[in-house]
């Protein structure tokens, strides 16, 4: 549970260690971005991720759509199961969100499938639907909308 009920609340471009079931990455939002940062719903999301990926016994191709942090597309890219390499595609519409996860903070290269697999990483900076709209063929799409309000989002 996040401190922030207390009134502690780290922000998005203050550096934090965020670790999950074995994947972990350096966080802090670059200047001038504007993606979402991992929350309590991040980590609920990748804990469904550990149920669903345990019914699908080949994954060959994922998407993280609006992947903000990228903690959810890198927690899959760890616990997807199958053969041969895996496509992981992260696409958020903010072009610094791309940078972060080329950067030695989100560690993308340090990430290995389940029994060493091999990652092939993909990055995009576009809209999700176009995107989509020209190439569905994923075995798992993945996505966090943001739904839980902050303090001063938070109509009393």
């Amino acid at each position: 549970m996040s401190n922030a009920y207390r009134g502690f609340v780290v922000q998005p471009h203050e550096k934090r260690y965020l670790h999950y079931r074995d994947v972990g990455m350096i966080f802090a939002r670059p200047p001038g971005g504007r993606f979402m940062q991992p929350s309590i719903d991040t980590i609920l999301v990748c804990r469904a991720l550990v149920d669903c990926l345990g019914d699908m016994p080949q994954v060959g191709r994922v998407i993280d759509v609006g992947s903000g942090s990228g903690l959810i597309g890198k927690f899959a890219a760890h616990h997807a199961q199958g053969d041969g390499d895996l496509e992981v595609t992260l696409i958020d519409i903010d072009p610094v969100a791309t940078k972060y996860y080329q950067g030695s903070t989100f560690n993308a290269q340090s990430v290995v499938g389940v029994a060493g697999r091999s990652i092939d990483w993909k990055f995009r900076a576009e809209d999700a639907v176009a995107f989509l709209n020209n190439d569905a063929a994923f075995d798992l799409v993945v996505s966090n909308p943001p739904y839980i309000p902050t303090k001063g989002r938070n109509r009393v």
